[in-house]
C-alpha cells in the first residue's frame, strides 16, 4: 500500500505490518510509506509479479505519487466511486485515466439489496466472506479519515486501508471471474448450437 505525502503531509515515513487477518486463514503482509523511493520499488515488484498475468487488475485505495503508475493504459483499476478518488488525487496534482477505471458501484449490483449504492463493505460481505459487511466499523470514519496526509498513520489505519483495497481487489476478481465464465459458456453453447444447425441441414 503506497500512502505517499499527501496535501500538507510534511513527515517522511515507512512502516511495515506482518500478519494483518482477513477471512479464513488469510493473511497480508503490508508496507505503508511516504516515501517515493519506496513507491518506486513495491511498483517495480508489482510489475514484475503480475507482467505475466493475461489480466492486470489492481485494486485501488488513493495511492499517491504514483502519476505514470495510474494512467498506464496496461493496469485496470478498480475501485468505489471514482469521483472520490479523483478529488484526493487532486490534492497532489494527480489523476487517473477514467478509461482504465472499473467503478464497482456502477458495474455490479448486489441483486438483494435494495440500497441506491453498494459499498465496498456490502460488495465484500457478498462476494467474499460474510465478516466483510462490518469493516467500516472499526474506524470512525468522520474523526480517522481527518488523519489521512497530515501526521504518521495509526495502526489501525494502515489495517483498515490495507483490507480495503484488498477487499475491493477481491471482490471484482471475483465478479470478473464469474462474468467471463458466463460469456464463455454463452460461446460455447452458441458453438454447438450453430454446429447442431449444420449438420441437421447437411442431413436433410
Amino acid at each position: 500500500m503506497a500512502d505517499a505525502p499527501l496535501y500538507k503531509q510534511r513527515r517522511r515515513y515507512t512502516r511495515e505490518l506482518h500478519d494483518i487477518d482477513l477471512h479464513g486463514n488469510h493473511k497480508l503482509h503490508v508496507v505503508c510509506t511516504s516515501k517515493g523511493e519506496d513507491v518506486d520499488k513495491m511498483l517495480s515488484m508489482l510489475r514484475r509479479k503480475l507482467g505475466g498475468m493475461p489480466v492486470k487488475l489492481v485494486g485501488v485505495d488513493v495511492p499517491m505519487e504514483l502519476d505514470k503508475f495510474l494512467m498506464n493504459g496496461e493496469y485496470t483499476f478498480v475501485g468505489f466511486a471514482i469521483e472520490g478518488d479523483k478529488s484526493k488525487l487532486k490534492l497532489s496534482g494527480l489523476g487517473i485515466n477514467s478509461d482504465n477505471y472499473i467503478d464497482i458501484q456502477v458495474e455490479w449490483r448486489d441483486p438483494y439489496n435494495k440500497k441506491k449504492f453498494d459499498s465496498s463493505a456490502d460488495v465484500a460481505g457478498r462476494m467474499i466472506d460474510i465478516q466483510y459487511h462490518d469493516m467500516k466499523k472499526k474506524i470512525n470514519r468522520k474523526e480517522d479519515h481527518t488523519l489521512w496526509g497530515f501526521c504518521l498513520l495509526p495502526e489501525k489505519l494502515i489495517k483498515y486501508a490495507a483490507i480495503d483495497a484488498f477487499a475491493t481487489y477481491e471482490s471484482w476478481r471475483v465478479i470478473y471471474d464469474v462474468i467471463m465464465g458466463l460469456d464463455r459458456a454463452k460461446r460455447d453453447k452458441e458453438a454447438k448450437r450453430k454446429k447442431k444447425k449444420v449438420v441437421i441441414q447437411y442431413n436433410n
